[in-house]
């Protein structure tokens, strides 16, 4: 009978996907009745709840809800906690659209609990990713009950936070007292993948490679109960969201949060500011993820994207917000493709950008905003910076022709076990930028260049004691693998350094910085997980202790890249904050390079985290550290 119900599943499937939905219907109902008599919940579980979700779509919403309703019992005496938050949201899904809101809203809030008593027993940051990630329907579902029927705006909000930048949250709440903790030192495990990365890179053939490749994700497997049994160590507990009067009475009288939802048929901005919180209807999440996939691969191609499309965009994302033109201070909190998405590069149709008129950050939510701003420091940094630059040409400003030839050829970004043999392309920029960021430092600033920039000797600086870490460095962003994201380094082979500083290691680091800027390229991409966010390497900065950091969006130009960010830290020096310092640079840029500063050049870097930050930098200079070039 159980295989006669799986059988009747497929078929059903099939039908499905050939777009017969009355076929479908009827192999669904066939497999109930299969999998009843054989007492099997689990295939009866599964087809209750796809003909519930077929007979939404035919609008018969009385069978649908009792399918559902029928369901959830089926759900229920699996025990299975994974697959049942989903099954209550798609039943409260159709009990709101039959109108029973207080049923709805009691089911949804069922789901929600059950996905809270499943993160307390997750033990990896990874996995409560993850988890929430694909739990999202679940809260984006609640969030527009609450919003489109309920009207109120305070529960809608503590909605959308419960799972917005949630693990961010946590870990800002849980961080370990003691800066010297040995979780930031390589245990056992982290040496074994190390060393398996250091073959990967030495690899003569694809068979071996095949192999090792093999040998990592297996090292990578076991080695993630061990790794992760420290974090659930820290006491990872049911957290609530910021109140939301709180953070209304934090926020600057000319600064909005404008916090993003989307959503089918229709997507949603929440506005918080001093003055109160509103909630804006916008188009549906497919219509805004296409538009911003087409804005981008026309930035991306070195082009200034038409008029047309700019308008369309600019038309469903900042027209419908009056926040956009009452306040000069924006804290964008994204979701979906807009992760992905610069603000200030959207154009009104006067062809004016919206960065000439508007400071723009970014947060993963409004509750990590909130953590950055108001949680103490754990101990006072007293080093003002340290700047890392490499691989770039021997000598001080001497690059050759063939260097240049070289660095104007259009970069290529590898997948980090493509490099194998290949040398990544020097950058002939980053000396003169790391120098000029550090004089502006001032006295107590740190250099590594060149071949002093070995992972080795970045971890073995005191990270903790500086305020501001600056990286020019190659930056490689595995979005399946997001830990394996990383910046590179020089290896150091007797150090059991592979030379790859990755998103599993920074996120265990101990810093106490105001600012850590990523000066490389797709530092801000990464793996999209639903309402948890974006897993990248700005998120283990900011796991590690950073209050902001700066990343691109794309792959970056080496020339451009040094202009913006000598112009950024000039601006810092001045006393302006994170957020101003960078708006400015870009502004800066664009006017020196005139026709030539289309988007692609200037856009890509932007401020996560809390961009209000000043940074107070000294004037004198210190020479390199020893090894450095």
């Amino acid at each position: 009978m159980e295989d006669r119900a799986d059988v009747l599943l497929a078929m059903a499937d099939r039908a499905v996907r050939a777009k017969d939905r009355n076929t479908a219907i009827k192999h669904l109902e066939e497999a109930v009745a299969s999998a009843s008599k054989a007492q099997m919940p689990r295939p009866r579980a599964a087809a209750l709840l796809e003909l519930s979700r077929l007979y939404e779509q035919s609008g018969d919403l009385i069978t649908a809800d009792a399918r559902a309703t029928e369901g959830l019992r089926a759900s229920k005496e699996l025990v299975d906690m994974y697959v049942l938050p989903r099954h209550i949201a798609a039943a409260a899904q159709i009990k709101a659209r039959l109108g029973k809101t207080a049923e709805a809203d009691t089911l949804y809030e069922e789901a929600a609990d059950l996905v809270e008593g499943m993160l307390v027993n997750v033990p990896s940051l990874g996995l409560r990713s993850t988890l929430i990630g694909e739990m999202s329907e679940v809260y984006v579902g609640h969030f527009s009950l609450v919003i489109e029927q309920l009207k109120d705006l305070p529960k809608a909000f503590r909605i959308v936070e419960r799972a917005r930048g949630r693990v961010a949250a946590d870990m800002l709440r849980t961080r370990p007292t003691d800066p010297g903790s040995p979780e930031s030192r390589q245990g056992p495990e982290q040496r074994r993948i190390v060393d398996i990365q250091i073959r990967l890179q030495q690899a003569g053939s694809a068979s071996e490679r095949r192999l090792l490749l093999q040998r990592l994700v297996e090292a990578e497997e076991s080695s993630a109960p061990m790794f992760l049994e420290r974090d659930r160590l820290r006491k990872f507990v049911r957290s609530e969201p910021v109140n939301l009067d709180v953070l209304r009475r934090q926020l600057q009288k000319d600064e909005a949060i404008i916090e993003f939802v989307l959503s089918e048929p229709a997507s949603f901005a929440l506005a918080i500011s001093r003055e109160g919180v509103r909630a804006h209807t916008l188009s549906g999440a497919k219509a805004i993820n296409e538009l911003v996939t087409q804005f981008l691969e026309q930035i991306k191609a070195r082009k200034e994207p038409n008029q047309g499309l700019t308008d369309f965009l600019y038309s469903a994302l900042v027209v419908p917000i009056p926040e956009f033109r009452g306040k000069s201070r924006l804290v964008i909190v994204p979701d979906g493709n807009l992760h992905v998405l610069p603000f200030d590069s959207l154009r009104d149709r006067e062809g004016q950008y919206l960065g000439n008129r508007h400071v723009l950050t970014y947060s993963p939510s409004a509750t990590v905003l909130h953590l950055l701003r108001t949680t103490p420091p754990k101990r006072q940094a007293t080093l003002p910076l340290l700047a890392v630059g490499g691989p770039g040409p021997d000598g001080a400003e001497q690059v050759t022709a063939q260097t240049r030839r070289a660095a104007s050829d259009k970069p290529v970004t590898r997948g980090i076990f493509d490099l194998s043999g290949a040398n990544m392309k020097p950058l002939p920029r980053v000396a003169d930028e790391v120098r000029s960021v550090a004089a502006i430092g001032g006295k107590g600033s740190v250099m590594l260049l060149g071949a002093g920039a070995t992972e080795a000797a970045f971890k073995s600086q005191p990270l903790d004691r500086f305020r501001t870490l600056h990286l020019a460095l190659h930056g490689i962003a595995d979005t399946k693998l997001p830990d394996r994201s990383a910046l590179v380094l020089g290896s150091d082979l007797k150090a059991g350094e592979d030379g790859l500083l990755q998103t599993r290691e920074i996120s265990r680091l101990r810093l106490n910085a105001e600012l850590v800027t990523l000066s490389a390229c797709d530092t801000g991409i990464g793996r999209l997980q639903g309402q948890e966010g974006m897993a990248n390497l700005v998120r283990a900065f900011l796991f590690a202790g950073s209050r902001s950091v700066v990343a691109a969006l794309w792959e970056v130009d080496d020339t451009f890249t040094a202009s913006l960010m000598k112009r950024f830290y000039a601006n810092l020096a001045l006393g302006e904050d994170v957020g101003q310092a960078l708006q400015h640079a870009k502004h800066e840029v664009r006017e020196r390079f005139a026709g030539d500063a289309v988007p692609y050049y200037w856009a890509p870097f932007t401020v996560v985290g809390d961009g209000s930050r000043r940074i107070p930098f000294g004037s004198a200079s210190r020479k390199p550290s020893k090894g450095s070039q």
